[in-house]
C-alpha cells in the first residue's frame, strides 16, 4: 500500500503490513484521525529517528576540508553528539 497523508507536512509511506485504515488519536489538542501506519511508526520511533531529526536541525558547521581525517572527525561529531545528549537526558529522567 502506498500512502500520502498531510499533517504539518506531506508524509509518504509504503507498507506491506497495514491497510488504509484510519485510527482516532487523542492528544492535548483534541482528537484527530491518523492512518494506522503513522500511529505505529510514532509509537515505535527510536533514538535513531530522533537523532536524524536533530542532525537536520542542528548540524555541525560543514566547511570545505581537503584533509580526509578532518571530514571524518566532523562526520563522527555529527553522529555521536546528538546520541550522547539523548542518552544523558534519559539518564537524568531515570534518577
Amino acid at each position: 500500500m502506498a500512502l500520502k497523508w498531510k499533517d504539518k507536512k506531506d508524509v509518504v509511506m509504503l507498507s506491506t503490513y497495514h491497510d488504509a485504515e484510519m485510527t482516532v488519536v487523542r492528544s492535548h489538542r483534541g482528537e484527530k484521525e491518523k492512518p494506522q501506519d503513522i500511529v505505529e511508526n510514532n509509537q515505535h520511533m527510536g533514538v535513531v529517528d530522533v537523532t536524524d531529526q536533530m542532525l537536520v536541525a542542528y548540524p555541525v558547521k560543514c566547511k570545505r576540508k581537503n584533509v580526509w581525517y578532518k571530514k571524518t572527525l566532523e562526520h563522527l561529531l555529527n553522529q555521536i553528539l546528538p546520541e550522547l545528549l539523548l542518552s544523558l537526558q534519559k539518564a537524568k529522567f531515570r534518577k
